[in-house]
């Protein structure tokens, strides 16, 4: 693990408490982002840099996706299919599991900093569609897909965190991008 994912994760640790929370699940890390872990943010700092996004090393490779392959919705929602899978098809009342990445998007539109992965935990996250237990851009964002399909989401603030933002991790108003991989369907 280099300096950079550890300092990520002490962050992570500090922040929550030591308790798990799924930004995409919309388990919020915001109640446990209270004042009282701004100063252990500080002390290692640690909070100007979470706050601004500007952590080094762990942003991708700053490439944006062809306009050419970009579907937008017509709440905003837009998604590049990377690979369409080939086998069955994501609808309400599912119960999906998806393998996913999430980062802030930049203003020039590009991957910064990666906030939220299920890869780190080696299993997939589940949820079942059309409960609003996740984000709004993932309800819409996930249906539709085909089990071995990757789609890369970019979701403006409106159907992610909004005016409120989630503490120090997304700033209010940040728009997000998730690749998100559709590894499994259980029907209802």
């Amino acid at each position: 693990m280099n300096s950079i994912r550890l300092a990520l994760v002490v962050m992570s640790l500090i922040v929550t408490g030591g308790r798990s929370c799924a930004p995409a699940l919309g388990r919020s890390c915001a109640p446990a982002l209270g004042r009282s872990r701004a100063p252990a943010l500080a002390a290692l700092g640690l909070l100007p840099i979470a706050a601004l996004g500007l952590l080094s090393g762990v942003h991708a490779d700053d490439q944006t996706a062809s306009p050419a392959a970009t579907v937008t919705t017509p709440s905003g929602l837009q998604y590049i299919d990377d690979a369409v899978g080939e086998g069955e098809l994501a609808k309400a009342g599912d119960t999906v599991s998806v393998q996913y990445t999430g980062w802030i998007q930049k203003a020039d539109g590009s991957k910064g900093l990666m906030f939220d992965t299920s890869r780190d935990i080696g299993r997939p996250m589940e949820f079942r569609l059309g409960r609003h237990k996740v984000i709004e851009g993932w309800e819409e964002g996930v249906s539709g897909m085909r089990v071995g399909g990757k789609r890369t989401l970019i979701i403006p603030s409106a159907l992610a965190y909004g005016k409120r933002g989630l503490g120090y991790i997304v700033l209010p108003n940040q728009n997000l991008i998730f690749e998100v991989e559709l590894v499994g369907i259980k029907a209802r």
